[in-house]
């Protein structure tokens, strides 16, 4: 059934182009408000370059979700101005991506996808200066030292076995 073909303008009601709250559409929002303050152990789900809305640049999205500690499944995203007529913005994009690579242990990364499902962790403060549309800042990227491991470069400090991601590092 195609209901857009029957949708009517009417001040006093109004036809849906598809039924709502069905089991075929009831995912509902998400907790859209800030995120707690503090560190969060994160991994990158996915990334993208998309060109800014003023058409004068570009930025790399990158999309963390926090995957252990009272905020796990809380997702925050960094948008990183890696091509802006801004020096000052490509400065701090650039500061912020090398942080993030020395968080996971890694150098000279080409790809954005290099950087996906590796652990870190994000140091984020609450900005709620947009009441409307509260957020988050991040403080700082570290390396994560879950289950007592410290990552760096890719290995793990411990002595203890290396997780997948950092062998699979170390043999690139």
């Amino acid at each position: 059934l195609n209901r857009s073909s029957d949708l009517k303008e009417n001040q006093h009601m109004a036809l849906l182009p598809q039924r709502a709250n069905t089991p075929e559409n009831s995912e509902t929002l998400a907790d859209r408000s800030s995120i707690p303050a503090g560190q969060h152990p994160v991994t990158i789900t996915s990334s993208y370059y998309k060109t800014n809305k003023a058409k004068t640049g570009s930025f790399l999205g990158l999309e963390m979700k926090i995957f252990e500690g009272p905020a796990k499944g809380r997702q925050y995203t960094e948008r990183l101005n890696l091509n802006n007529p801004s020096a000052i913005a490509v400065e701090i994009a650039n500061k912020s991506l090398n942080s993030i690579c020395a968080a996971i242990g890694l150098a000279g990364v080409a790809d954005s996808e290099e950087l996906h499902g590796k652990p870190f962790v994000v140091d984020l403060v609450e900005d709620d200066s947009n009441p409307q549309f509260p957020g988050n800042s991040v403080v700082a990227y570290l390396p994560y030292n879950g289950a007592g491991q410290t990552i760096a470069s890719g290995t793990v400090q411990t002595g203890q076995a290396a997780p997948a991601w950092a062998a699979n590092q170390q043999q690139a």
